[in-house]
Order: structure tokens, then sequence, then C-alpha cells
């Protein structure tokens, strides 16, 4: 019965649950994340499958030529990553979503055609966008 509940109350039961949980978690060591500017959402599928996402994330980028890119991860890193994610991700270009007329998007019924483990890809993504949730990171597709 969620709608019994007005939507602030329960934007603020998110957020206190939320804060509870980041404070829980603040012991937990960072995961070093190292992803290739040209294969994001590859990339971040493999570093992110055994990570605990309550964990502070720490960006690494590498270019084209393969080298690592200078830079300390104090949030923003994180943050290009996981904008660009969503970027990838969510283009209907990469075959996972579709687009109506009015731009919303929709899970694409051919993204098997284009993708293996379709159902992997989307469970990961649902993962991204709780952990945006969890950041206070909002994502645009």
């Amino acid at each position: 019965l969620p709608h019994s509940v007005p939507f602030d109350q329960r934007v603020a039961l998110l957020r206190r649950w939320i804060q509870e949980k980041r404070e829980d978690s603040r012991g937990v060591p960072a995961v070093r994340l190292v992803v290739r500017r040209t294969h994001i959402f590859e990339d971040g599928l493999v570093a992110l499958a055994k990570a605990d996402w309550r964990a502070r994330f720490q960006v690494v980028f590498v270019n084209a030529a393969g080298m690592q890119e200078q830079g300390q991860d104090a949030g923003g890193l994180f943050k290009e990553f996981w904008e660009k994610l969503a970027e990838t991700a969510f283009n209907p270009d990469y075959g996972l979503f579709r687009a109506t007329e009015s731009r919303l998007l929709y899970p694409s019924p051919d993204a098997s055609k284009y993708h293996e483990h379709t159902s992997r890809l989307f469970e990961f993504l649902g993962l991204v966008i709780g952990k945006a949730i969890y950041e206070g990171i909002v994502v645009e597709p």
C-alpha cells in the first residue's frame, strides 16, 4: 500500500534509511575502479560484479592510449563515471532500451539481439540507479 503514505513522507523515509545505511557502512573500505573511457559500461560491469555497493568508489580512468589519467577522485571522477555509465546504457543506440516519440525509455524487446546476458545487464543497471540514489547523483539518459 505505498499510495496510502504521501509521496513526501516516502521520500523522507527513504532519505532517513539511506543516511542510516551510509553511517553503518563508514568502515567499509573504498573500492578502486579502473575503467577505460572507451569501454565504460563493460569495464564498470566487470569491476563492480563483486563489489560492495555500500563502499565509496574511487575511479581511475584509462585513456585511449592505455595510460591512466592523472587525478585524485574526490567524488568528481566517480560522478563523471556514473553519468557516462548511465548515458551509455540508456542510449537507445546501445540496444538495451528504446525511446517513445516523447523520449520516454522502455526496455527493448530486441536487447538480446545486441547483448548476451541481458537480464544481468538490466540487473546491473538497477544497481547503478540504486547507487545513484544512495549517493545523491542525478543521472539522465
